[in-house]
């Protein structure tokens, strides 16, 4: 637990690129240990600060959360050096009562303390009500889940409090009812959709920090492809697996030209939204994605695209 206040959350958001390691699960592939530390080594060495797990992020014989920890804890940084960002209200556990979510007080309360205890921290930088939109009622998400979060944060337990999700309509709507410090936004500043940059001005007015994540679609702006649960429609699959081989006739990936555009976008060069968060498996995606910074994207391909 950390007793003096935390610093302003922008501050603290110093570098554009964001370590998100659902990768490190069940949902992408298992990896090993030593692969996870040498990927979050080399992006502290590189100067990304943000980390982001969730519980869900887990497998049968592992969790996201304690990969992490466990490569956090290996890398022998200093804690006030990396920001820590876990989720809560969803979870892997088909025994919940409205199917893998709760977002009661009682289990987001007793969630922060297991991701602490998996992660080996006394403290949370950020907590994540994780996909608010599976929520039965959203008012249990405004008037339960984040107070009972915001209990928490009185303990010193976590610093600050955001909610994340798809639909941008239903961030809103919370951000505009409850306090919350920021939200989490996924797969809607890509190539094939920039929504969440028309939102940024109602996000502003109610004061959210917005964070930009999953700038490749869940894979579907990638050579591997979308795995066969990805929600977007048979037609822009269809449209998406044309892509990589277009990419690569004009010298390119599909990645690294998705990666470019959503690190290049006037929103994130302005520092609206101050990080893009990216799953990484391998020390040497780290790199790549950093040298990214660096270079824009190729505006004929992407006006093409």
């Amino acid at each position: 637990m950390q007793s003096s206040a935390p610093p302003p959350l922008r501050s603290l958001l110093s570098h554009r690129l964001g370590f998100g390691p659902p990768s490190f699960s069940g949902g992408f592939g298992d990896e090993p240990q030593d692969q996870s530390d040498a990927a979050v080594a080399r992006a502290l060495d590189i100067g990304i600060k943000y980390f982001d797990s969730a519980p869900c992020y887990s497998s049968s014989t592992n969790t996201s959360e304690r990969i992490l920890g466990t490569a956090l804890a290996h890398s022998g940084a200093p804690r006030s050096s990396f920001v820590v960002s876990t989720k809560c209200g969803r979870y892997v556990d088909p025994t919940l009562p409205n199917g893998l979510f709760d977002f009661s007080a009682k289990k987001v309360s007793e969630s922060v303390r297991e991701s602490l205890d998996r992660m080996q921290l006394t403290y949370l930088d950020m907590i994540t009500v994780h996909d608010i939109e599976f929520a039965t009622d959203l008012n249990q998400i405004i008037t339960e889940t984040v107070p009972a979060l915001r209990e928490l944060q009185a303990q010193g337990l976590i610093h600050y409090v955001g909610i994340s999700g798809y639909p941008l309509d239903v961030l809103l709507y919370v951000a505009q009812r409850v306090k919350v410090d920021y939200v989490m936004s996924y797969c809607q500043l890509t190539l094939q959709n920039t929504l969440l940059a028309e939102y940024l001005p109602e996000f502003e007015k109610v004061g959210c920090v917005v964070l930009n994540a999953a700038p490749l679609s869940m894979r579907l702006l990638t050579k591997i492809g979308p795995a066969s649960w990805h929600p977007c429609s048979p037609e822009l699959k269809t449209a998406a697996h044309s892509l990589p081989t277009f990419c690569e006739e004009k010298g390119l990936t599909l990645a690294d030209t998705a990666i470019r555009y959503a690190l290049h976008h006037p929103s994130m060069l302005s520092g609206e939204i101050p990080v893009t968060v990216l799953g990484f498996k391998t020390a040497k995606e780290v790199e790549l994605a950093n040298e990214s910074l660096n270079t824009p994207p190729n505006k004929e391909l992407v006006d093409t695209i």
